[in-house]
């Protein structure tokens, strides 16, 4: 991991399944973040999880961080 990552936290509406392995974070919602940065995901349904931020990847037009989510 990155010696100067950042905590980030991102507000997520939709379900996250208990065993989800990682989620893809739209990289307009989290501007300043980069790879090696952690994401605590909050929710009504799953306050607390975290992963790190391991890639970039395009879609649509539309740039995503790829979140690797801990166990």
């Amino acid at each position: 991991m990155n010696q100067s990552s950042q905590t980030w936290h991102w507000e997520s509406n939709a379900p996250l399944r208990a065993d989800a392995e990682g989620l893809f974070v739209p990289r307009a919602e989290l501007p300043d973040a980069t790879i090696g940065d952690i994401v605590v995901v909050e929710g009504p349904e799953h306050n607390g999880r975290s992963g790190t931020v391991t890639a970039t990847d395009e879609a649509d037009g539309e740039q995503f961080f790829r979140i690797k989510l801990d166990q």
